[in-house]
């Protein structure tokens, strides 16, 4: 199965828990003696909607770049050859965390020096890294797709990705227990959910589906320069937003 195959059957599949949620709010509506326990289960659901659809946006991001990597070792494409983001991406795969738990510099730069004369690799754990600080969003989404130099825009009717930031908020705040289950699902409607959803499916299925392209097209061979900023992005990812709770409109 390929990765928008198994993205597009996590979504039919949160689609579905979608049209269970509206069925369960109109006979809310239509019977108030069970109230209080259909609900909790309305709510329950309703914020678990927002966990899963963030979990099939990072399973797609997190498989598309495993396939792209593995298209680059599968080629067997020289660390000279490789443009710089890749090159970039490999050195932090292999040397960042060593780097964070205060290896000695000159012990990781004993390894560099192999690497450059060598074909450019990821160990399994690199293979599906993220490559930027934090969880996958439309800021994650829009640097990436610069970094790359994707020929590819947000498509209409999408909002230019910002229910992936709603999403990633609510997912990480439900996460990390800085909100309720019971407050998420209160905030929102089985039927925006739903709206939600096609907004995010259409924007991550047009966004894979360039990135299958350049892939094709073996964009990872065309030498870029690195972008300003670009060695602070490419970071061992990690829940971002924790710590603070901002407002996120539903």
């Amino acid at each position: 199965m390929s990765a928008l195959e198994d993205f597009n059957s996590r979504v039919a599949n949160i689609r579905t828990l979608l049209l269970q949620l509206q069925e369960y709010e109109k006979r809310q509506r239509n019977n108030r003696r069970h109230f209080a326990q259909t609900a909790t289960v309305i709510v329950t659901l309703r914020a678990s909607a927002y966990v899963m659809m963030y979990n099939a946006v990072e399973a797609v991001m997190r498989r598309t770049l495993s396939d792209l990597r593995g298209a680059i070792v599968a080629e067997g494409v020289s660390f000279r050859d490789a443009s710089e983001f890749w090159r970039l991406d490999a050195l932090q795969a292999q040397f960042l965390r060593k780097m964070q738990a205060g290896y000695a510099h000159g012990a990781v730069l004993k390894g560099v020096v192999p690497m450059a004369g060598d074909t450019v690799k990821w160990d399994e754990d690199g293979l599906v890294r993220l490559p930027f600080s934090g969880n996958f969003g439309k800021t994650s989404a829009i640097k990436l797709k610069e970094q790359l130099g994707l020929a590819w825009d947000a498509p209409a009717g999408t909002r230019g990705g910002d229910d992936l930031d709603n999403i990633r908020k609510r997912r990480n705040m439900l996460a990390h227990g800085l909100e309720t289950f019971a407050e998420a699902g209160s905030q929102t409607t089985g039927t925006e959910l739903t709206i939600i959803l096609k907004r995010v499916s259409t924007f991550m299925v047009s966004y894979i589906s360039a990135v299958e392209t350049y892939r094709a097209n073996r964009g990872y061979v065309s030498v870029m320069p690195l972008l300003p900023g670009i060695d602070e992005d490419l970071q061992e990812s990690g829940d971002s937003d924790v710590g603070s709770h901002p407002d996120i409109a539903s």
